[in-house]
């Protein structure tokens, strides 16, 4: 027979255990049967819909959200459960309904949280409802969270610019730099609607290219870029600072020939033996050169441009041991420092001993950009040097060491190598204007230096003037010259953002984070995926990037590892993905272990995992949650309180009532005695068939001299003993109730009367 409490109990039992085991055919069929026992039931009318979805029956789930949204208008599980429902089927713009009004509901009750994350499935679902954009920013606004605000004011500036709404565009830009004043993307969109106002009164600037137009700026930019013509024309000198230097040698030892008149004796044979090396080194006898020169140091004359000159020499003749000791020597002097780092750097090379060549050409190509950089840099400049040296070091790849040698030789056979360095600088400043300074020896790491440099700048005036499609072009051309240049990379998939394709941007990035790793070069790897995560703070593969980031990162603190799980966790759970939300958490709670304030993180990850147990009617898991939170804080309240409900839900009243009494005694302890009533009542308004709780309550008010209560509650506690055959409890009740004194006392004498005779009064 319909309305069998003791049934309905028995199917909602086997159902639950159904469904945690995935048994969704079962799970529906014992939800059934308690619908039978109690057909306007809700919990059972959003478990059978659940199963429906289990098993792929999608309509028929939909139908039983639609009808648990009948029985409770109100409840956010039941909306939640149709919304998905409805995604899942296709029904975009009915989903996108029902997620407003659960977005609604939750702002009513004051859950801004939950209001946001269904305000954000709104909008991606039906991204054209003004209304719901605005309602998500002033939520994020008033969460504190100014970033994403600022992202959802730039998403509604560009739904207005599609609709040619460039005023309403414009003020919605202006809010998002309100909000979040590094927000690049506002920023240059608001340039670009400048540069628009500036084409519609006649200028040129911002005008889309033709594909002719778009070829011939990238021929332009390879002709900026070809030093081929300037080589030919230099061919005759060349002009490195190895060449300087020994020009600049030479010169000052013939000085040294014109300066020597009416000097001693010892000074004259200095001055013969330093003209007889220069005349034989003249002639390419470069062995008896040698010796000339070793015969004027051996009597004395200890010259920095003579050791260099010696240097050179038996660089030429292979003695590179003798080189280095020469060129050592000269590196002192101020003067041919440049020259014999240089020098050195070749020699070492020649020798074989790649680890102190590139010391010397990383302190040449250093020594050269410190002269060309902001003052205020150069502190900065000078750790990043260290680091790239620390790497090369390292990392002992000869490929890439060959590789760096090769280009930064090319780069200083310029015969206007300091031109060049100075433009690079300009060029490398203007595209890093906001991030940390790159150094002229990165850009070196290819052989295209100087197509890199100015393809990136060429880039940046393109942006600046909206040509975005043109820009993309030049950076696909450019990593076609250069394609293990990463910076080239980033700059595409930043252009990529640009123009919405975030998809293919997010996943560039993690292409582009995967190579910095394979390199060994974590910093960058590090800076770009936070890069990625500002603007994009819920890229989940971004966020799961960084996680393992910090994972292989020896010295990274625990704490952080942990926050980032939370972060990807709770956006898992603001994309309605629970499965990933849940995954997430359980990893970080496998990590708590690791940390120093482990009880703090673990009651933060099993609250959020009760929170969605809870969501999806799985009492068993969130009992568990909830119960390990007040195992590790026994004065946890809230926890507690979740206790006493979930308890309840499973019928098992015994523990329910112990957790009550125990939270009761936590209050009076504190002395907030005054939220005990209030607890109670809430609780038999979800609960009112639970004799427990209202005997605790008709105690509690006959305690406070609240007799009118006391005996409402006492009335109600003996029509549930009677309904459940418990005579000797309900004459009890009777009798207390006659204690107290009530209005009608012949009445309750009556019923008393009645059950000590033998039959089933009923209470009215």
């Amino acid at each position: 027979m319909a309305g069998d409490h003791k049934a309905y109990v028995q199917w909602m039992r086997k159902a639950i255990q159904h469904s945690q085991r995935s048994e969704w055919t079962a799970a529906a069929e014992a939800y059934r049967r308690a619908l039978s026992e109690f057909p306007t039931d809700l919990a059972a009318t959003i478990g059978i819909g659940k199963s429906w979805v289990g098993m792929g029956q999608l309509q028929l789930a939909l139908k039983a959200f639609e009808r648990a949204t009948q029985l409770a208008p109100g409840d956010r599980l039941a909306l939640e459960s149709l919304a998905d429902v409805q995604e899942r089927l296709g029904s975009l713009q009915e989903a996108a309904a029902t997620y407003y009004r659960l977005a609604e509901l939750a702002s009513q009750g004051g859950d801004s949280e939950a209001a946001a994350s269904a305000w954000t499935r709104v909008v991606r679902l039906a991204p054209e409802r003004i209304e719901a954009h605005q309602r998500l920013i002033s939520t994020l606004e008033r969460l504190g969270r100014h970033r994403q605000a600022a992202m959802e004011c730039v998403s509604l500036a560009s739904i207005y610019e599609r609709r040619k709404e460039r005023e309403k565009a414009r003020a919605c830009y202006q809010e998002a730099l309100r909000l979040d004043t590094d927000n690049s993307l506002a920023r240059a969109r608001l340039e670009a609607l400048s540069s628009f106002e500036i084409l519609a009164t006649g200028s040129l600037v911002g005008t889309p290219p033709s594909p002719d137009s778009a070829d011939k700026t990238t021929g332009d930019a390879v002709e900026l870029l070809n030093f081929d013509d300037i080589e030919d024309e230099g061919a005759m000198v060349k002009d490195d600072p190895f060449e300087r230097a020994r020009r600049r040698a030479l010169q000052k030892l013939a000085d040294t020939l014109f300066a020597a008149e009416d000097k001693d004796s010892t000074t004259l044979t200095l001055v013969s033996l330093i003209s007889q090396a220069i005349d034989r080194q003249t002639r390419g006898q470069l062995d008896d050169a040698i010796e000339f020169f070793r015969r004027a140091l051996g009597a004395g004359y200890n010259d920095t441009a003579l050791s260099f000159n010696l240097g050179c020499l038996y660089y030429e003749r292979q003695r590179y041991e003798d080189a280095i000791e020469a060129f050592r020597h000269s590196m002192r002097n101020s003067e041919f420092a440049l020259g014999s780092h240089y020098a050195l750097g070749l020699t070492c090379w020649a020798a074989g001993m790649v680890d102190r060549a590139l010391e010397h050409f990383l302190e040449v190509i250093r020594t050269v950009d410190l002269a060309v950089t902001d003052p205020e840099k150069i502190q900065e400049m000078n750790l990043a040097y260290q680091r790239l040296t620390d790497r090369y070091l390292a990392r002992r790849d000869s490929q890439e060491a060959k590789t760096f040698v090769n280009t930064l030789t090319r780069f200083f056979s310029h015969p206007h190598w300091e031109l060049l360095a100075q433009q690079a600088r300009h060029n490398m400043d203007r595209v890093a204007a906001r991030e940390a300074p790159r150094t002229l020896a990165e850009y070196l790491q290819s052989p295209e230096t100087g197509l890199i440099v100015d393809t990136m700048a060429l880039v940046e005036d393109l942006v600046e003037h909206n040509m975005l499609a043109t820009a993309m072009e030049q950076c696909i051309y450019a990593i076609s010259r250069a394609p293990d240049h990463l910076p080239l990379y980033v700059r595409l998939a930043e252009l990529q953002t640009l123009q919405g394709y975030h998809e293919q941007a997010s996943a560039l990035y993690m292409s582009i984070i995967d190579s910095y790793r394979v390199r060994g070069d974590l910093r960058q790897a590090f800076e770009l995926c936070r890069a990625v995560l500002e603007q994009s703070p819920m890229d989940v593969n971004a966020r799961s990037k960084l996680i393992t980031l910090l994972s292989e990162h020896g010295g990274i603190d625990v704490e952080e590892i942990l926050g980032q799980y939370l972060i990807l966790a709770d956006t898992y759970y603001q994309l309605a993905d629970l499965d990933r939300a849940l995954e997430k958490y359980e990893e970080a709670l496998r990590l708590v272990a690791r940390s120093s304030q482990r009880t703090t993180w673990e009651v933060q990850i099993l609250r959020r995992m009760g929170d969605i147990f809870i969501q999806r009617v799985d009492w068993i898991r969130a009992t568990w949650a909830y119960e390990s939170i007040v195992a590790l804080l026994p004065d946890d309240e809230q926890a507690r309180l979740r206790l006493v409900d979930l308890y309840l839900k499973q019928r098992r009243s015994e523990a329910a009532l112990q957790s009550l009494d125990r939270l009761c005694e936590s209050y009076y302890t504190q002395g907030k005695f005054h939220a005990i009533p209030d607890v109670l009542r809430e609780l038999i308004r979800v609960h009112p068939d639970e004799m427990g709780l209202r005997a605790r309550a008709a105690e509690l008010y006959a305690a406070q001299g609240l007799t009118k209560q006391a005996i409402a509650e006492y009335t109600a506690l003996s029509r549930l003993q009677l309904e459940a055959g418990l005579r000797d409890k309900a004459r009890k009740t009777l009798e207390t109730i006659l204690k107290l004194g009530p209005e009608q006392p012949e009445l309750y004498q009556r019923l008393l009367i009645r059950l000590q005779g033998g039959s089933v009064p009923s209470v009215s």
